[in-house]
Formats: structure tokens, C-alpha cells, sequence
């Protein structure tokens, strides 16, 4: 505070405006700096740029460097006591912007054009040359910091701007961090538009900590952060301070070791925690059952074997973790000293392999293994194992892995690596010699340093590799995190800036929106599609206060996919319970926005119209460059799902090993020139991806896309009439820049209808244009133009048009997906089956523009095999066949979802649907609810009379026909031998007790002559009804050898709230041969307010359901609704959301004004006056 004093006396001025918001506003708290903006300082027309030099003293006090009467700052501090600053001298810097871009993107807040830098004359900032010499409209500066001379042991961080004179009406501002433009405040006083930061009489300090405007020690940015005058108003503010606090960059390794073991995730004491969290969710308790299910097997589990292949031993390191954590895990939980003495056995197997390779990744993960079985089990570790465990530790890891390149990656590695050693540090430390000590403590010291490399690219969230490696370095970071926040506490400084870092936390919603309706990754780049649990969100959603993160997790978890070996990420299950318990699991909340927008180097924008179940519509858009990490050539790239069906794939990531074994030459996988065979990898290439390429017309081949291109995402729609983005493709496409101009817009039209709209101005020379679209689905040609989707049941339409009759194109129906079509040495890669390539090529002329619309809407839904009253569900299996299969799956499980209209649907992952489903329900209490379908493959059946008739002696592994027909593997034959069988079962846990489900029906095929089968009600063994051919003595005879076996009189029934997974057996019981399952109908039921219908009732519902018309359909402007009875008075239609958007009275013959609905599929209720519903669907155009 002297040196600004001081200074006013110099200048023989009165300490006011600026001056006394700084002195009544900031307290300088524990290492802050504050700095007062001088009259003196630097300012000009063309002076646009400025950087102060300030100076820590070794006793920790803080001056200007040189001062004198031109200083930009006055400067006040409290006492620093970071050493890494001590001694030391840094730089801020600010920069004026006479215009500034407000286009949404990474570059939200960046300088268009320099202003020149003015000072009041009390010297608050402002920028010269506008309306006024203060901040006016898109005016502003950015700040930011030059740490090159600090030591890497302390970083400084931007915490607080001040501003004032914001006098005119409705004038804001806006502070927007430039690592995360998503982070954003807007101030103004308390009339002002759309503020977040209310000032008072137009002055006032703007908190900005939660950006962690951070720069290291020994590193430079120049632009942290933006401030500027985002209204019309003409008035201009200045800024008049900003504070800054400097941070200690390292975790004291005292505050470690004064910790018992257990130290690391869990400590002693918080299993009742978990307990209490079992006890409560039975989610958790299914999670905590297969663990411990697990453990149990591991106990007879053969030794791991030293088996290196190629220098890699990474599935060893991830079978140990899986063992170790588990067996570790069940011995905290129950005290049963058998898991730890079989856990103790496999760390001294893999600590007495002769080396952990040398390859980091694999190195990480057996640290991370032995570490977390050390300091879990250490009380109960003879010591000569953890003796030995320090020494592998130590050799194994530490010592090899001190020099390695990831330290200084950006990538999944730096996260892994660090995380896996950082375990190994703060379990050893303090335990052995003092070089453990040291090399531990190297550890600790280097994670504030390096650990930011890959955390400084979250960008606003989506991580830069894709999904799946967020899974990989995003699990080892929350790790690493919540370690450290066990140890030093939610509020060490350092533990608050990695979490905090921006992007980090907010890439959990980036999970959760790059999963589509259909359960399935937006996979691009190296990226598997389907969806797998994400224990680690869960800690992340604690840390944001949104329990929405856990919606996708939880339902996970109730289709038994946490229960599974999902992946090999199930080893790190038992965090799903150790966060669990501290995430306040009442009900979790479904996310609200209907779009998620990710910047940085592989921008994303991702919309999903719904959360309930497979309804609604999702498109993933990406940008981004292929000259990144495990990056293919994509930009400009879509996937979209409709109806619970995934239409437009992308085929994902290669097959690692079969390419690094093959490729020539040697290491081109990993080289990403734009002459490299890299890009000659199919599933890589862009001719794979759905997305555009260009040739000269005198060219043969068509061209890669440009390495060191970029597709930015230039726009966001955002309304109920387009949601999507705009992507920049041209600086991507184009090897000898051929093109003026080529953008794609892709966008849902009221949140239906799909549509990509490309823009291409082309350049002086004609060119051939490809478009492609990777599809699973059936492909039939409607015209020239249009084509015909079919999958799962149900069916799109792809409609193809151009605005320039100057442009020819010619449509694509069956592009081969095998990369040898288009790379003949590609004989090793995979061959993509059951998948095809659709879209077309064009010639476009010199300087033509041209723009291609490709319209993608739902078409009519395949009609069923036979038709159902209301409330009864029919299952049919997909054909071809989707559903999961394999001589060890003894049992899957189907979720189904009610949607506010009563259509019900089937939920899960799209590729594993085992049905396709019809029907729906007008029972009110049932809307909204999902329930379980369980089946299970039976290789002997219980069949002598009695409580156990149709009982399952021994699994069977479920077959599938390729039409998707249900048998049993590992007898005679592949379908349902003598003796073999399923069982059948719901949970209807989350239904409401005034409903229940029953089995009615049971479709069979190849019954023919002798053979039978029998179906039994496994809660009363009595109701069972016998089925068979023609030549058979059984209760129901299959002349044609198939058909539907009604089993409603059996009362194979469960009421709601309750789960049984052995309602029903269906077993093989005679003659030569086998049959197959093909179909299921259930019933819906209410016991609520009325009895249920008779069965001459249910008959006459359905004549009049077949009675009733319903047409046009499609329908433009008008349908007619015909034979109806008296009884039925009003119709209402639902959109796919379950929304009712339109109602109107009908009488005998009526017709329906469809003007104010949008385009799109409707279900149709029409309504009797005893409230009898009759269901139809229709296609407005």
C-alpha cells in the first residue's frame, strides 16, 4: 500500500474513484497481490500492448520492478511465502481490442483488431478510439501472465478484476476465460439484461477464482482472460484493478505420511459407509453382490504368468488390478482373511516377475495394482511382502519410468502414467530407505507440474481423443484426484486448481451427451460405439452438485451392465461403490439442454432431444483436425439415431495389434504426414467416414483430407425449429485448395427430421464430389434421389437434393464397407460386416455453388407379424439379428421403456437389441415407468412333478438363429434339444403396485411331427400347458410346426414393485430335434380403479381397432378418421415425446386439420367416453 500512496504524492494527486474501490474491496488474503491501475502508465492511439515486471523479494514482499512515475501498477500484497516465487520476478501483461469476436467457439473473446491502451486521469483502463476512451460496445482487454523467470514449485493465478463507470442504461460487460469460453460472466448494474454479476452504481469487483486463471512457474500465456463491453450502449467502463494470487505448486509429502494405511481412496472406518449405501440402493447392492461374486472366483483363480509380448504386458497389469482390488475390496468388507491371503499371493506374483516391462502404460497399471493392495492390506501384510512390494515399486516403476516422454504429453498417457506412479508415491512414502523417499517425493513434486499438460485440454469439456480414452484417462485422473483430496483435503490449493482445471469437471456432461438415444458413443476417432459404465462420473458429479451426470449410470447399472465384464475397465468397479457413497443417491434428474457444445481441437456439438429410454432423436457433429492423437479424418463427420435405431455409424477404431503387425512401413500407424500410409487405414481414411471428399475430375483417387486442416464450428442452432451446428470444412478439404467455400450445416428440423445441408462454392477447375453416410442398415432404392432404411423394425427415408440444375450427381445405394475394395494391401484389416456405405457423387463445374440437402426422416414402422389389442406387448426378434449370443451367455436381460403417450419401446444398447417391439398401453399409471425382461438359457430342466417342475438344473449358453430365432448351444444342435429350455422372468421393481405384467403368449417354430415342448408357470407348477407337431399327443398342436401358444390361463403373473426372474420355463419334452423361440406377447394390467376387461371386451376392442381407418398416411395438410362408433368423441396426438400436441372432438366420420403440427411421427388416441383408447400411428410430411 506505500508504494501507491507514494505515487499519488508524487503526482500530487487524491487517492478517489479507482483507488477506493481497491481499498474497500480487496483484503489482501493469504498471498495475494493487488494491483491499482496509475495514471502514469502506459497508453496511446497505437500503444496496444503493455507488460509490468513486479518483483517478489526473498522475505516475500512484492514491488514494482524499477518503480517509477510511469509505473502501470500500484502495488500491494501481503507477505508470499510460496518458495518457488521467492527471489523471483514475473510479468503480467494486457493487450486493447477494438474489436473483439463474439462468435461462439474456442476463439469466443479472442482480439479481431488492437486498440490502443488510454488512462483516466485517475488511471483506470480504457480503450482509445471508439464512442468514448473507456469500453465501449465489443471493446475490451485481455491480461495475462509471463511466469518464465518463476520457479516451477509455485504458479500465479488471476483472481479478481475490478471495474467502473458503467453509468449508462443497460450497459454489461463480460469477463470470458480464454482456456475455457464456456466460463463467462456477465455484470452490469441490477436493471441490466441477462446479468450474472450484479454491480453497484455501476463499479464493483468481478470474483473470477472459479476460472483457475493459472499460468506454471517457467511458463508464459498472454491471454488468459477477456473483458469487454458486450451491450449496444454508448458509454463506455474502465478497469480499475486486478488481483493475483500466488500458489504453491507442490503436495507436501508430510501431510502423507502422517496418515495411517489405509490412506489411499478408502480409509479405515468407511466401509460402513458403504454398507449403509448397500443397504439402501439396490443398484449399489447388485454392484457389491458381483464383486464379491467375482472374489470369490478369483480365490481358486490360476497364478498370473510372466508373458510379455512385444514388450507389453498391459492385459496382465489390468487382470491384477482386477484381482487385487477386488479380493482387496471383499476383505475390508467382510474381514474374511482368505481374500487377503489370495490378493497377497497375487502381488507377490507379479513382484517377483523379473521386470513390469519398461512400457509406461503397462508400468502405470501394475503400479497402480500392487500399490492399492499394499496400503489396503497393509495391517495384514507379512513384512517381507511389503518389503518386497516397496522394492518392485521402486525398480519396477519409479526408476524406469523417471524419464519417459509422457510427463510432457497432452494425451490419455500423461493422465494414466502419472495417476498409476502417483499411487505408488503416496502409498510407499514413509514406509522404506530414503530413496523410496526420494523417488516417491520426485513423483509428488512433478504432478502439479506435469499432470496439467493433458488437464489443459479439456477445452469446455469434450475430451480431444474421443470417448473412449476419456473413459481410460479420465478414470486414472479422478483416481489421482480423489486420492489426493482424501490425503490433503477439498481445499489444498493445488487439488483445487487440477479439478477445477477448465473442462475437467464439465467433460462428465460430455459423456453423457456423446451418448445417443440408442445408447452408443458418437465413436469418432479410435473409439469403440458402445456405451460403457463410468464409475468415475460418479465422483465428478458430486463435485458439481448435479446428480443428472448419474442419470445414465444408474440406468446402467439397473440393465446389469456394471454387472458385467463390460470392459476392461470393470477392474476399477469398487470406486463405483466408494464414490457412491458420498454422491446422495435419492433420484437422480435428467439433463435439460437439448444441446452440449465442445471446443478445443476436435470441437464437438451434440444433440439429443430426449432421456427417456431409445425415444427421441440425437446427432453427433464433429469438427476438429487429424493431426491429433488416435485422430482420424472426420471433420465434418455425423452420426444420428431415431426411432432407438443407430442410422449413421462410424465404423471407429482398427484393430491395434493387426495393424502394427502389417503396415508398411514399419510405424506408419503412428505417422501423421499427409503422405503417410496412416490414412490409407480404411476405418481412418475419410472415404470411410461420414463426410465429404473432393477430386479434380483429372484425378483417379479420391483426396485425403488436409493433416494440418481444421474443421471449426463456425455456428449453434438452438431452437425448437433447428438444432444443430455449422461447420468450416474449408480448411480441410482441398489438397490444392480447389475450393472457394465448402460448409456443412447439420441440424434437426423441430427436433424430427434430420437434415445435412453442404455449401460448396467451387474454385476455377471442375471437380468430383463424394458424400457418404456408413450405415448397419437395409438399404432399398425409392427413386434416383430417395432411398429406403430398414432396421429393427423399423424404417427412414433419405431424400438427396441439389438448388443447381448445373450440378449432377448419382446416388450410391451399396458402396462396399470391405477396405480391400478401396486399399488392396488391406487384406488384415477388419472386414466390417454387416454394414454399408450410401450417399453419392457429383461433378461440379468450375465456379458453380452448389447446395446439397440430404433430408433423413422416419418412415413407416415394419408391421408386425400379427396384431395385438391395446395393453399387449409383442416381441419379435430382430431379423437380422441383433441380440447377444455365446456358449458361456447363460442369461440377458431387455429394459422397456412407457412413453407419456403409451407406446412402449425397447431401451439399452441399439446393436444388442434381442426384440423388436410392438404395442402400447392406455393404463395412466404406467406411463413414464421402464421394466426388465430376463431370460435364461437352461442345458437341463428339472422335470419330475412338483414344486421344482421346469426348474433350470444347469445354464445353457443362449444361440440366435440369423434371423435372431431363440436356442440353446451345446447340445445336439443349436436350438432347443430335448431337455433344454428357457426360463423367463420380469422385474417391475419401479412399476407401481396397482399394475402387473403377464406372460400371454409364446411363439415357437420347427415343431413339426413328434417333437414338443412344454410351458410352465414356475410359481404354480400345476398351470402348464403342453405344445407340439402334428404327430404329437400335446395339449396345443403346431400343424405348420409354428405358431403363438397362448398361455394366458397358466397366470404367469407379477404385480408391480416386486422382482422374479423364474416366472416361466419353456423346455423341450419329446420326439427327435429341436425347435427355436421366436416371439413373446405380455400383457399390461391394471388393478387400480376398474376390473379388467373381459375377454368378449378385449375381443370387440380389437375388431373395432381393425375397423377403424385412419388415412392418408403419410398426411400433408388433412387426415380423415372413419367407422367409428358413438362411444368414441375425442382423438389427441402425441409427438415421439410422448407430448400431446394436438386434440380435437370427432364424431362417426371425421376429418382432422393437421396445419399446426410439424413434420414427424404421431400415435394417435382415440377416445371413447368410458375412456376406451384405441391407438393408431401416422407420418405427417
Amino acid at each position: 500500500m506505500k508504494t501507491i500512496i507514494n505515487y499519488f504524492k508524487k503526482k500530487r494527486l487524491t487517492l478517489a474513484g479507482s483507488l477506493l474501490i481497491c481499498l474497500t474491496t480487496f483484503s489482501h488474503a493469504q498471498n495475494a497481490i493487488t494491483l491499482v491501475a496509475l495514471p502514469g502508465g502506459t497508453e496511446g492511439d497505437d500503444k496496444y500492448t503493455d507488460s509490468s515486471i513486479l518483483q517478489i523479494s526473498s522475505a516475500g514482499a512484492v514491488s514494482y520492478y524499477n518503480s517509477n512515475t510511469s509505473d502501470d501498477w500500484g502495488v500491494s500484497a501481503s507477505t508470499i511465502t510460496p518458495s518457488g516465487a521467492l527471489g523471483k520476478t514475473f510479468s503480467i501483461t494486457f493487450g486493447g481490442m477494438s474489436a473483439v469476436k463474439t462468435t461462439e467457439g474456442n476463439d469466443f473473446g479472442k482480439m479481431i483488431t488492437a486498440g490502443g491502451i488510454d488512462r483516466a486521469s485517475t488511471g483506470p483502463i480504457g480503450i482509445r478510439g471508439g464512442i468514448s476512451n473507456g469500453i465501449d460496445p465489443n471493446e475490451g482487454l485481455y491480461f495475462g501472465l509471463d511466469l518464465s523467470n518463476i520457479n516451477t514449485t509455485a504458479a500465479i493465478q488471476i483472481t479478481k478484476i475490478s471495474v467502473a463507470d458503467l453509468n449508462a442504461t443497460n450497459e454489461t460487460g463480460i469477463i470470458v476465460s480464454r482456456l475455457n469460453p464456456s466460463k463467462r460472466i456477465i455484470f452490469g448494474n441490477a436493471e441490466s439484461p441477462g446479468i450474472t454479476h450484479q454491480l453497484s452504481s455501476g463499479s464493483g469487483t468481478i470474483d473470477v477464482s472459479d476460472f483457475n486463471l493459472y499460468v506454471l512457474g517457467g511458463q508464459i500465456n498472454n491471454s488468459l482472460v477477456s473483458i469487454f463491453n458486450n451491450s449496444s450502449v454508448a458509454s463506455g467502463f474502465r478497469i480499475t484493478t486486478v488481483e493475483l494470487k500466488v500458489l504453491t505448486n507442490i503436495f507436501n509429502p508430510a501431510s502423507i505420511t502422517a496418515i495411517p494405511h489405509p490412506r489411499l481412496l478408502l480409509k479405515q472406518g468407511q466401509e460402513a459407509s458403504i454398507n449403509t449405501l448397500i443397504a439402501q440402493s439396490p443398484e449399489f447392492n447388485t454392484i457389491h453382490t458381483y464383486i464379491m461374486s467375482q472374489a470369490n472366483a478369483f480365490l481358486s483363480e490360476a497364478p498370473l504368468v510372466y508373458n510379455p509380448v512385444n514388450g507389453r504386458m498391459l492385459e496382465t497389469a489390468r487382470s491384477a488390478i482386477k484381482q487385487i482390488f477386488f479380493l482387496s475390496y471383499a476383505y475390508r468388507m467382510t474381514a474374511n482373511s482368505a481374500y487377503a491371503t489370495k490378493a497377497e499371493q497375487v502381488i507377490n506374483t507379479v513382484c517377483n516377475f523379473p521386470d513390469w516391462v519398461t512400457y509406461s502404460l503397462d508400468v502405470a497399471e501394475m503400479c497402480f495394482a500392487v500399490s492399492i493392495g499394499y496400503d489396503w492390506l497393509y495391517n495384514n501384510l507379512p513384512a517381507a511382502t511389503k518389503q518386497k512390494a516397496r522394492e518392485k515399486i521402486l525398480n519396477y516403476a519409479f526408476l524406469t519410468q523417471k524419464t519417459k516422454p509422457f510427463w510432457d504429453f497432452t494425451s490419455n498417457w500423461n493422465q494414466v502414467c502419472i495417476g498409476g506412479l502417483a499411487y505408488g508415491a503416496m502409498a510407499i512414502l514413509g514406509d522404506g530407505t530414503s530413496q523410496m523417499d526420494t523417488e516417491a517425493k520426485y513423483i509428488l513434486n512433478n504432478i502439479l507440474v506435469k499432470n496439467p499438460n493433458s488437464m489443459d485440454t479439456y477445452a469446455s469439456g469434450n475430451y480431444q481423443e474421443g470417448p473412449m480414452y476419456w473413459s481410460y484417462g479420465t478414470t486414472y485422473e479422478v483416481l489421482l484426484l480423489s486420492a489426493l483430496e482424501g490425503i490433503f483435503g477439498q481445499n489444498h490449493e493445488g487439488f483445487k486448481r487440477l479439478t477445477f482445471t477448465p473442462g475437467f469437471l464439465e467433460s462428465a456432461k460430455y459423456m453423457q451427451y456423446i451418448t445417443g438415444t440408442s445408447s452408443l458413443y458418437f465413436n469418432y476417432s479410435d473409439c469403440t460405439e458402445e456405451r460403457t459404465p463410468l464409475p468415475a462420473s460418479l465422483w465428478m458429479a458430486k463435485k458439481l452438485n448435479d446428480l443428472s451426470i448419474f442419470t445414465l449410470e444408474k440406468e446402467l447399472m439397473q440393465n446389469g451392465r456394471y454387472t458385467s465384464n463390460y470392459s476392461e475397465d470393470v477392474r476399477f468397479l469398487p470406486i463405483a461403490l466408494i464414490y457412491g457413497k458420498d454422491l446422495g443417491i435419492g433420484s437422480s434428474t435428467l439433463p435439460t439442454e437439448k444441446i452440449w457444445k465442445g471446443y478445443g481441437t476436435n470441437p464437438v456439438a451434440l444433440v439429443r432431444t430426449s432421456w427417456q429410454g431409445n425415444t427421441g432423436n440425437y446427432i453427433g457433429i464433429k469438427g476438429g483436425t487429424p493431426n491429433y492423437s488416435h485422430a482420424h479424418m472426420d471433420g465434418g463427420s455425423f452420426v444420428y439415431d431415431a426411432q432407438g435405431v443407430r442410422w449413421t455409424v462410424d465404423f471407429g477404431k482398427e484393430d491395434y495389434e493387426a495393424i502394427k503387425a502389417n503396415i508398411t512401413p514399419a510405424g506408419a500407424d503412428n505417422d501423421f504426414s499427409q503422405t503417410s500410409n496412416r490414412w490409407n487405414i480404411f476405418r481412418i481414411s475419410n472415404i470411410s467416414h461420414n463426410t465429404i471428399s473432393i477430386k479434380k475430375t483429372s484425378e483417379t483417387s479420391w483426396q485425403k483430407h488436409k493433416v494440418n486442416g481444421n474443421a471449426t464450428i463456425t455456428e449453434i442452432y438452438d431452437t425448437s425449429s433447428k438444432r444443430g451446428a455449422k461447420v468450416d470444412l474449408k480448411s480441410l478439404i482441398g489438397l490444392n485448395n480447389e475450393l472457394d467455400a465448402i460448409n456443412r450445416s447439420i441440424y434437426l428440423v423441430n427436433d424430427t427430421l434430420l437434415e445435412i445441408k453442404d455449401y460448396i462454392d467451387n474454385g476455377n477447375e471442375a471437380i468430383n464430389l463424394y458424400w457418404n453416410m456408413a450405415t448397419t442398415a437395409l438399404i432399398e432404392s425409392i427413386s434416383p434421389s430417395k432411398l429406403k432404411l430398414t432396421k429393427g423394425g423399423k424404417t427412414a427415408i433419405l431424400e438427396i437434393i441439389s438448388n443447381n440444375s448445373a450440378v449432377t450427381f448419382t446416388t450410391a445405394t451399396n458402396r462396399s464397407t470391405d477396405p480391400v475394395s478401396y486399399f488392396p494391401a488391406a487384406t488384415y484389416e477388419r472386414k466390417n460386416e454387416g454394414s454399408v456405405m450410401v450417399g453419392f457423387t457429383a461433378t461440379i463445374p468450375a465456379n458453380e455453388i452448389v447446395t446439397f440437402t440430404v433430408k433423413i426422416s422416419n418412415g413407416p414402422e415394419v408391421p408386425p407379424s400379427s396384431t395385438e389389442p391395446i395393453n399387449y406387448i409383442l416381441l419379435e426378434l430382430p431379423n437380422p439379428n441383433t441380440g447377444l449370443e455365446g456358449n458361456s451367455l447363460y442369461y440377458d436381460s431387455s429394459e422397456f421403456h412407457v412413453d407419456n403417450s403409451g407406446d412402449v419401446s425397447i431401451g439399452g444398447i441399439a446393436t444388442d437389441y434381442a426384440w423388436n417391439v410392438y404395442g402400447n398401453t392406455n393404463i395412466p399409471d404406467i406411463l413414464t415407468k421402464k421394466f426388465f425382461l430376463r431370460w435364461y438359457g437352461m442345458a437341463t430342466t428339472n422335470t419330475t412333478t412338483g414344486t421344482n417342475y421346469g426348474a433350470m438344473l444347469t445354464p445353457g449358453g443362449i444361440d440366435r438363429s440369423a434371423n435372431g430365432e431363440l436356442g440353446i448351444r451345446g447340445g445336439e444342435s443349436n436350438g432347443i434339444d430335448l431337455n433344454e429350455g428357457f426360463r423367463f422372468g420380469f422385474d417391475a421393481a419401479t412399476l407401481p403396485t396397482t399394475t402387473s405384467l403377464q406372460l400371454v403368449k409364446v411363439g415357437v417354430n420347427f415343431v413339426s411331427g413328434s417333437r414338443s415342448g412344454t410351458i410352465v408357470n414356475r410359481n404354480n407348477t400345476s398351470n402348464k400347458i403342453s405344445f407340439g407337431g402334428s404327430s404329437s399327443s400335446a395339449d396345443f398342436i403346431l400343424s405348420s410346426g409354428s405358431g403363438l401358444v397362448n398361455v394366458e390361463s397358466l397366470n404367469i403373473s407379477i404385480p408391480g414393485g416386486s422382482t422374479n426372474y423364474d416366472m416361466a420355463s419353456v423346455f423341450n419334452t419329446g420326439g427327435s430335434g429341436s425347435f427355436r423361440i421366436t416371439k413373446l406377447v405380455f400383457k399390461i394390467i391394471s388393478t387400480a380403479t376398474s376390473p379388467l376387461m373381459s375377454n368378449k371386451q378385449e375381443a370387440n376392442l380389437e375388431k373395432q381397432t381393425k375397423e377403424i381407418i385412419v388415412y392418408p398416411n403419410p398426411a400433408m395438410t388433412d387426415i380423415f378418421i372413419e367407422n367409428l362408433n358413438s362411444k368414441f368423441n375425442t382423438v389427441k396426438f402425441f409427438n415421439s415425446l410422448g407430448i400431446c400436441v394436438l386434440e380435437n372432438k370427432i364424431s362417426s366420420s371425421s376429418k382432422i386439420d393437421l396445419y399446426t403440427l410439424k413434420p414427424g411421427i404421431y400415435t394417435i388416441h382415440i377416445i371413447g367416453k368410458d375412456n376406451t383408447t384405441i391407438t393408431k400411428k401416422i407420418i405427417k410430411q
